[in-house]
């Protein structure tokens, strides 16, 4: 596997996420800023996200998908697009939950996105503490089963941050 990168590129009112490689929350500080950016302009009305370089995420980058939809659906009404080839990827989404929250699609119209990789960004310990228990509540909210999974994860989470 190889280490994970997200590319991204906003058209219009439409945002376009792509994840290639093993992703990690080692890596994902970027993401959440360019998340939180995103949900405080309210630039995007669709959100397209394509996995189909993505060989592995992780709980957080999952939570942090699970956030994507959340704004998506209070501030479109609409799920976003979700881009996966993988069947071992598209089994981890269906186990998850996603298919309730996003329109997952495995084939993507052809469009000349012009993509910029999302610079890594280093943040302390308690910073990432922190976007790791926001993204697992972002995933518990998805269903009951994810609620059992996580909530030692974010009981954790929750204490180590007092």
């Amino acid at each position: 596997m190889s280490a994970g990168k997200y590319l991204y590129g906003v058209y219009d009112t439409t945002c376009y996420l792509k994840m290639v490689g093993d992703m990690k929350y080692t890596e994902c500080a970027a993401l959440d800023d360019f998340l939180d950016e995103m949900l405080e302009e309210k630039t995007c009305n669709e959100v397209i996200i394509d996995l189909s370089d993505a060989d592995w995420l992780d709980s957080t980058n999952l939570g942090l998908l699970a956030k994507i939809s959340r704004y998506s659906l209070k501030n479109h009404n609409k799920k976003p697009l979700l881009f996966s080839i993988k069947s071992d990827l598209n089994q981890l989404l269906d186990n998850m939950g996603f298919n309730n929250f996003f329109q997952i699609i495995d084939k993507l119209e052809e469009k000349n996105y012009e993509l910029h990789e999302m610079e890594a960004i280093h943040k302390s310990r308690q910073s990432m503490k922190k976007i790791m228990l926001d993204a697992h509540e972002s995933l518990i909210e998805l269903s009951d089963e994810n609620k059992e999974k996580f909530k030692n994860v974010v009981e954790i989470l929750r204490s180590s941050l007092s």
